[in-house]
């Protein structure tokens, strides 16, 4: 099975879709480009506002018309569905789990692609307790959860 990933909005999606990308190559299973045939595509979706939630239905639906075979897949924040997805996920672990069960693993491992980022993401958050007029966080997560800041101390020494 070869699965794309894509990640919209901030660097929390960004954070979250390479531990994800690293999971399944963990796991056994080809993550390859977008741009090239696959079967599963996953999409960190963002609906912070209004024009990023368009943003998102538009690459969603691109990327669909590209490889229109493929399954849909999305986690994040996304305020409403479009016929162009599979199925909707709250976080990276409900998609992994639910891969893991019902999609059989790669025999082999891919080699890990070589990160083109030059500093690290580290997540320190997710979701939010603020009802900024703009936003629509709070609405679509219902937990909001802190890294301590012990771990935070950690991960800036490595």
């Amino acid at each position: 099975m070869k699965i794309a990933l894509s990640s919209i909005g901030c660097k929390l999606n960004q954070s979250e879709i390479e531990n994800l990308k690293q999971s399944l190559l963990q796991a056994g299973y080809f993550v390859v480009d977008k741009s090239k045939p696959h079967d599963l595509h996953i999409v960190n979706a963002c609906s912070i506002t209004q024009g990023a939630e368009q943003i998102t239905r538009q690459k969603i639906r691109k990327a669909k018309r590209q490889s229109p075979q493929s399954q849909t897949f999305v986690m994040g924040c996304l305020n409403q569905t479009i016929p162009e997805i599979n199925k909707v996920f709250k976080n990276s672990r409900e998609i992994l789990e639910f891969i893991k069960k019902n999609y059989p693993q790669s025999q082999y491992l891919m080699p890990n692609a070589q990160c083109r980022k030059t500093r690290a993401l580290i997540k320190i958050q997710s979701g939010c307790n603020f009802n900024c007029t703009y936003c629509i966080i709070h609405k679509l997560s219902l937990i909001h959860i802190s890294e301590p800041t012990r771990l935070l101390s950690i991960s800036y020494a490595v």
